[in-house]
């Protein structure tokens, strides 16, 4: 990134998608949700701006590592308390997410990423595509802040990483 003097990773909707209006809307929304966030393990958008052929994109810090998937699939079983070190810092950036009246919608080990393995891991939650927005907590939950861009019955995210109410509607 010029500016801010740092490496970063640039994320743009293709063009064929970007006359597309819900994906146009989704890509404007995933960044401006994060940017609401503001966590030290969610993922953080820059900036963002049109390409010159139109073309949405928004600039994100670089993170080099694995995701947990893909830690998951090299290591194979893990005891409960290597797991929990992982989900600890996941939990955190759902509970600053929820406090910012995002439910992310896509929770899952490919979404989580892995900056700093060890003891003590860093990881980051990213992909906040089909996060759904939600009234900032008053007390009463599933009432929207914003117009939603899913529709009553339309299922979004990953069917096997879905909770049973996610599922049921």
């Amino acid at each position: 990134h010029r500016i801010l003097g740092r490496r970063a990773a640039v994320k743009v909707l293709h063009a064929h998608l970007a006359d597309q209006g819900e994906m146009l809307q989704r890509f404007v929304r995933e960044a401006r949700i994060v940017n609401q966030i503001r966590h030290p393990h969610v993922v953080d958008i820059y900036d963002f701006g049109m390409m010159p052929d139109g073309s949405p994109y928004y600039v994100m810090e670089l993170l080099e590592g694995r995701t947990l998937s893909q830690l998951i699939h090299e290591r194979g079983r893990m005891s409960a308390e290597r797991a929990l070190a992982y989900l600890e810092p996941v939990c955190q950036a759902l509970e600053a997410t929820h406090r910012a009246g995002i439910v992310h919608r896509d929770l899952k080990a490919s979404n989580v990423m892995v900056v700093e393995d060890g003891e003590r891991p860093r990881v980051k939650l990213l992909d906040f595509g089909i996060a759904k927005i939600l009234q900032p907590q008053t007390g009463t939950t599933g009432q929207q802040g914003q117009e939603g861009l899913t529709l009553a019955g339309q299922r979004l995210g990953t069917a096997f990483a879905m909770a049973p109410e996610q599922l049921r509607d």
